[in-house]
């Protein structure tokens, strides 16, 4: 129950070549990839103008019935509109991906993160978009073709490419995780450790990372999947004490309590859990913790009641998802 409760809060995107190898075209680019499990993000409109969102309208319409020539063919009018829309640079890459073309999608993610570095270089902000080759990572995993082992290799990539990232090692993590890799999983969490804790001697002027939790983060999440309590309390606790209303490190955390058989944890358990619902009262995880907590405490017909919710609130996102058209998000900033 702990494990499927912390993969659905994750929340949450090769070959055999070297990066230099991708960087020139890769071998699996002659590869058809399979019917894709997840179909890309929605964008916000810059300007709302009658065009663009027709475009925009047109294109999702496109994405949601798995039409990707089409979907690339509106999404390439978009672009000719607002260029620098980074979303609609990784929709139109995705459509690419699905059509068989990695090697075309990866190119124009590498635009985007040009673009991405440019604005933030010019505007004294973050970067945003994820590294192309972990955006590219998550892509391979969605897809079931011969080729989907290669998400480890383009996640490989995206560390050696970007190693300081801590959106790169954020989404590595979550992705080792999710396939059981804990050793894999365990060096995200130290690197990313390491990112912060040197970030946090620099003068506060200086400083690029201030509130980062990446590596506690993953390191929760690592002890949790080891039922490791106490280490995983001691992580979630670090990132609540700073970020008090954090969704996930809340959720977690309550997790990490309950399982103790310590009638004062389970007693501040149950305060986080109930904390989230009432102020995340559409999330279906929040209702899952709380209804895990409640049995944990002996309370049946109130999990009963909490997993209802559960399934009530996931029906209705679902249902609310198929109104808007799907959406994901391949930021993944920390």
């Amino acid at each position: 129950m702990t494990r499927a409760l912390l993969t659905s809060s994750f929340v949450l995107a090769t070959a055999t070549l070297t990066l230099l190898a991708v960087e020139a075209m890769p071998a699996l680019a002659q590869q058809p990839p399979a019917k894709p499990s997840e179909a890309p993000e929605a964008s916000k409109d810059r300007k709302p103008a009658p065009e663009q969102q027709t475009l925009r309208g047109l294109a999702r319409l496109a994405e949601s019935l798995e039409d990707w020539p089409d979907a690339e063919a509106q999404l390439r009018e978009l672009l000719k509109l607002v260029p620098d829309d980074l979303v609609v640079r990784q929709r139109l890459a995705k459509a690419l991906f699905w059509q068989a073309q990695p090697a075309n999608a990866y190119n124009v993610l590498k635009e985007a993160k040009q673009i991405d570095r440019t604005n933030a270089a010019k505007n004294g902000t973050k970067e945003v978009l994820l590294t192309p080759e972990a955006i590219m990572g998550q892509y391979y995993d969605q897809y079931e073709g011969p080729n989907a082992g290669n998400a480890e290799q383009w996640y490989r990539a995206a560390l050696q490419r970007a190693p300081n990232d801590l959106a790169t090692r954020l989404a590595v993590g979550n992705w080792a995780l999710e396939k059981g890799n804990l050793a894999f999983a365990k060096e995200q969490a130290a690197s990313a450790l390491k990112i912060e804790a040197a970030d946090a001697k620099l003068d506060p002027k200086e400083r690029k990372l201030s509130g980062s939790h990446v590596g506690h983060t993953l390191r929760g999440r690592v002890a949790l999947w080891e039922r490791n309590w106490l280490e995983a309390e001691k992580n979630f606790q670090k990132i609540v004490d700073d970020s008090p209303q954090d969704f996930d490190a809340r959720n977690n955390l309550a997790l990490a309590l309950a399982a103790q058989d310590d009638p004062a944890k389970m007693q501040r358990a149950l305060e986080y859990a109930e904390a989230n619902c009432r102020d995340h009262k559409d999330n279906p995880d929040a209702f899952a913790t709380l209804g895990w907590v409640n049995r944990r405490r002996h309370e049946y017909a109130k999990a009963a009641l909490r997993l209802d919710k559960e399934v009530k609130a996931a029906a209705e996102n679902e249902k609310l998802k198929e109104a808007e058209g799907p959406e994901t998000d391949s930021s993944a900033t920390p």
